[in-house]
């Protein structure tokens, strides 16, 4: 259950009002990545804790084939260890509530910044959790497998999409790597919605209502295919179009600065854009740059073929303005990159050492939330927060991940 332990709350109507809605709506929105982590034991508030936490392993010594010498002692071996090592950090936030604006609400205020933070928190520590699966710009996991003889995703043709055939190679990878199957059986692998086309077209494929598990069904399972089961989530990494270019490709720059919002861009050139194209505007990740932090893609609605563009995105995501719109999601400056190019999935497969994550004991794995009121004078100001104190690290040895060219498009973000 994700919602993590819960603060204690002066005896107050207000405050307790809160704290419900806190709990439901942490319910609602689920946590994808963090169930997958082996946590270790909690970390105590009053001392015995560290900065970073070193858990040991051990290196295997390879068999012997050769006999023992008949008249002299046998020479000893020596081991390796080595350290997986596990830096947690604070992360929280809070947002304010006045009195005046409660009495003002148009609707149930308690309720919508509980759904905000809880949404918030999850999604934040997930955010986090991810970037290990995955890996971010040049932080990259050891076991990497293009389904393709090209070695960065920029060089994979748009044929190198997901099969059945890489697929099995991962599992047969996997198992030789020794990774141990989450459910004793299968490993489980995290998708974007953009692969489960892909995944539910193939004749291995089968539904949840196929097959059964000795664990439990994650939040998002949707099926099984060579071993593997899926969960589809829109937290799932996508390269935004770090793949090859499109056959008849766009690409150009911002001529002006943007905000959050617009729906109208101008580039320098509008040659092979069309409507109905998807862009991708910002810097794009590499195997050595990270992605922009305002990276995003959006569909050409009007324009095609000219410099001035009509888009859809995700659109403004600002708590501070009333220029709701479905444009950009974030603000851009002028001369940043705008490209036509093929989207790259990443397929982990995690077993049940792939991740080994530590957390506060205060605030559990999946974080603490809580309301706090009489900060002021006359006590007409609330604080809704959230609070976490944790880390994970990937186990490189025991995971991989897999990387398809996807032949589809939608509006996405970073």
């Amino acid at each position: 259950m994700p919602m993590g332990s819960v603060a204690n709350l002066s005896n107050s109507a207000i405050a307790v009002g809160y704290m419900k809605k806190f709990m439901d709506w942490s319910i609602k929105t689920g946590e994808v990545f963090g169930p997958l982590v082996a946590w270790e034991a909690p970390i105590p508030e009053d001392g015995g804790g560290a900065q970073s936490f070193n858990f040991p392993a051990y290196g295997e010594v390879p068999p012997t084939s050769t006999p023992l010498p008949e008249m002299s002692d046998v020479t000893p071996e020596g081991i390796f260890d080595f350290n997986y090592t596990v830096t947690p950090y604070e992360y929280g936030r809070a947002f304010a509530v006045s009195q005046l604006a409660r009495y003002q609400s148009r609707t149930t205020l308690q309720d919508k910044l509980a759904r905000i933070a809880a949404q918030d928190r999850v999604n934040s520590i997930d955010r986090l959790i991810r970037r290990k699966v995955y890996g971010h710009g040049s932080d990259l996991p050891t076991n990497i497998y293009l389904n393709s003889t090209a070695v960065a995703m920029g060089s994979m043709a748009s044929t190198d999409v997901i099969s059945w055939d890489f697929l099995t190679e991962l599992v047969m990878q996997a198992k030789s790597l020794g990774i141990e199957p989450m459910d004793g059986s299968n490993f489980v692998s995290i998708i974007h919605p953009l692969m489960e086309k892909g995944i539910k077209n193939m004749t291995d494929y089968k539904n949840v209502g196929q097959y059964n598990v000795p664990d439990i069904f994650y939040k998002g399972e949707v099926g099984m295919v060579a071993g593997i089961r899926f969960i589809v989530s829109p937290q799932a990494k996508v390269f935004w179009g770090a793949g090859p270019a499109t056959v008849t490709a766009g690409s150009t720059t911002l001529t002006n600065a943007y905000n959050a919002g617009s729906t109208t861009i101008v580039v320098g050139s509008g040659t092979n854009i069309a409507n109905g194209d998807y862009l991708t505007i910002g810097t794009v990740e590499t195997e050595s740059v990270s992605p922009g932090a305002n990276l995003e893609q959006v569909r050409v609605v009007s324009g095609g073929g000219t410099t001035t563009l009509v888009i859809r995105g995700l659109g403004l995501y600002k708590p501070d303005s009333n220029n709701k719109t479905t444009g950009l999601y974030f603000d851009h400056a002028a001369g940043e990159a705008v490209v036509e190019k093929y989207n790259v999935c990443g397929i982990p497969i995690l077993g049940k050492n792939s991740l080994i994550g530590v957390h506060g004991a205060r605030t559990g794995r999946y974080g603490q939330s809580g309301f706090k009121t009489g900060l002021d004078i006359l006590d007409r100001f609330g604080y809704v927060w959230w609070y976490w104190y944790g880390g994970v690290s990937r186990v490189d040895r025991y995971m991989l991940l897999g990387k398809v060219v996807t032949t589809s498009w939608t509006l996405g973000s970073n």
